[in-house]
C-alpha cells in the first residue's frame, strides 16, 4: 500500500537494466495534473493546458517519468512516457512502461479506466503464399468456413494483410518470449530469414525476400522493386510489405501518417499511407508494429504505401505483438516471473499464439492469449477484463476447447488477481518458496 506522497522523478531515456539518471521531481501540482490527464486517457490535456506543456517538454528532452509508488528504489520505479496520439487537438499523452512492473494498487496510474476492447477474437488463418494484391482481372479464391468455425463476420474478420504479419512472425519465433534479452535489429533479421523459402504466389514463381523490407525506412528500396518488377503471375499486381515499428497520426485532411518512434526531432520522420489503414481495437495506445502494402497506383509511375495494418506492439524493443493494453499488464507480470524463476532454476517459455490452433476433434479453431511451456507441459493465461457479454460468452466456449489441449487454463484480470496468475505459475514451474 502507497504510504508516502506520490511522487513523479524526471529521467532521461534509458536503456533496458541501466541505472536511471534522475534530474529533478514534478511539482505537486504537477503531478496532480498529470494524474488527470491520465484517468481521463488525454481528454482533460488539450493544447495550451498545463498537462499538454509538461508532456511536451518531456517528449521533446527525450525524458522519462519513474514514480515513487512502490518505494525510493530507483530500480524498482514503475516507468511512464510520452506517447503521441492520432489527434490535432490532443496529440500526446502519458503511457505506462509494462516492461517496468506494475504501479502499486493504490497508484493514480495503476490502471487505465474504461479502456476500448482491444482484443481481437477474430479467427486468424497463416497464409500460404504471402500476396495480397489481386489484378482487377485477376481470379480470387473463395474464403471457406472452417468446420467448428464461431462464425466471425466480415466486420471483424482478420485482413489477409495482417494474417501475412502474423504469418511471417511466427515462422521467425518472434511470437516466443525467453528470459533473455531482445532487440529490433535482432528480431528484423530473424523475420527476413523466417521469409527465405516463402512465395509472394501459390504458384512459387516470385520469392518472398525481394519484397520485404524488415523497417519502414526500407519503402524507398520496396518500391524500386516494385516498380521494376516482371515475370508476375496475372493474377497478382507487383506488391511488397514494409514491417516496422510506429506511431501513428492522422492528419487533418484524412491521411494517416506512420511515425519513427525513435525519432526525437521535432516534427520526426514519418511515412504516409495513401489508402485505409487498419487498427484491431482502436484506443489501445502504441506503440505498434506496422505492416505497409508498397505498391503503384494506376496512372503513376511511383510505389508508395497504399494500405497498412497496424497492431500494437508489446514494447519498443522487440517485434512483440499484444492484442490490447490489458494483455501488455498481463505479459509484464509473465514476463518478470520468468526472469526470476530461471535464475531460481525453474524456467518457462512465454508463446503467444498469432494464428489458430484447430482442436483435432471437432476441427474448431482456438487462439489462447498466451501459453506458457516447461517442459513437456503447458498451461494458457486468458486476459480478463471486458464486460461485453458477447465477448465473455465467446471466452467461455473458447476455454472449454482449451481445457482439452492444455493442463490448466487461467484467467487474468488485471490489476485484479495479479498476485493470483504468479503463485500459479510458480506452481506450475514447481517453484516452492523457503
Amino acid at each position: 500500500m502507497q504510504t508516502k506522497p506520490l511522487a513523479l522523478i524526471k529521467v532521461p531515456h534509458f536503456l533496458s537494466g541501466a541505472k536511471p539518471q534522475t534530474t529533478a521531481s514534478l511539482a505537486v501540482s504537477d503531478v496532480e495534473v498529470l494524474a488527470r490527464a491520465f484517468l481521463d486517457q488525454g481528454q482533460s490535456a488539450p493544447v495550451g493546458s498545463r498537462a499538454h506543456m509538461i508532456l511536451d517538454d518531456l517528449a521533446k528532452t527525450g525524458s522519462w517519468l519513474l514514480c515513487n509508488c512502490k518505494g525510493e528504489s530507483l530500480t524498482e520505479s514503475p516507468v511512464l512516457y510520452v506517447s503521441r496520439r492520432h489527434s490535432q487537438s490532443r496529440p500526446l499523452t502519458l503511457v505506462r512502461n509494462h516492461a517496468r512492473g506494475l504501479h502499486d494498487a493504490a497508484c493514480r496510474f495503476h490502471k487505465l479506466p474504461g479502456q476500448a476492447q482491444g482484443h481481437s477474437l477474430a479467427e486468424r488463418e497463416a497464409v500460404v503464399a504471402l500476396g495480397v494484391l489481386r489484378s482487377t482481372d485477376g481470379s480470387t479464391a473463395s474464403g471457406k468456413k472452417r468446420k467448428g468455425s464461431t462464425g466471425t463476420s466480415k466486420s471483424t474478420s482478420t485482413p489477409r494483410l495482417a494474417r501475412v504479419l502474423f504469418t511471417l512472425l511466427e515462422r521467425a519465433g518472434l511470437n516466443r518470449v525467453l528470459a533473455s534479452s531482445r532487440s529490433i535489429s535482432r528480431d528484423a533479421t530473424k523475420l527476413m530469414d523466417a521469409a527465405q523459402g516463402l512465395w509472394m504466389d501459390k504458384e512459387q514463381t516470385v520469392a518472398a525476400t525481394g519484397f520485404i523490407g524488415p523497417n519502414l525506412y526500407r519503402v524507398d528500396q520496396i518500391a524500386r522493386k516494385v516498380e521494376g518488377a516482371s515475370n508476375w503471375p496475372r493474377s497478382l499486381s507487383p506488391h511488397g510489405f514494409v514491417i516496422g515499428l510506429c506511431d501513428r497520426e492522422l492528419d487533418v485532411g484524412g491521411t494517416t501518417h506512420l511515425i519513427d518512434p525513435f525519432d526525437r526531432t521535432s516534427p520526426p520522420h514519418t511515412w504516409e499511407v495513401k489508402g485505409r489503414v487498419r487498427l484491431p481495437g482502436p484506443g489501445t495506445i502504441g506503440p505498434y508494429l506496422a505492416i505497409g502494402l508498397v505498391a503503384k497506383v494506376a496512372g503513376k509511375e511511383l510505389a508508395e504505401i497504399v494500405q497498412a495494418y497496424v497492431h500494437p506492439a508489446y514494447d519498443f524493443e522487440s517485434l512483440l505483438l499484444v492484442d490490447s493494453d490489458l494483455e501488455r499488464q498481463t505479459l509484464a507480470i509473465l514476463s518478470e516471473r520468468q526472469a526470476d524463476m530461471k535464475q531460481r532454476k525453474n524456467p518457462y517459455s512465454i508463446i503467444k499464439p498469432y494464428v489458430d490452433l484447430i482442436e483435432p476433434e471437432s476441427q474448431t479453431p482456438y487462439r489462447p492469449d498466451f501459453v506458457i511451456k516447461a517442459g513437456s507441459r503447458e498451461i494458457a493465461v486468458e486476459t480478463m477484463g471486458y464486460v461485453d457479454e458477447e465477448y465473455v460468452a465467446r471466452k467461455s466456449r473458447m476455454h472449454e476447447v482449451m481445457r482439452k489441449r492444455y493442463d490448466e487454463v487461467i484467467e487474468h484480470r488485471p490489476g485484479i488477481n495479479d498476485d493470483d496468475l504468479r503463485a500459479k505459475i510458480e506452481g506450475f514451474v514447481g517453484y516452492k518458496p523457503d
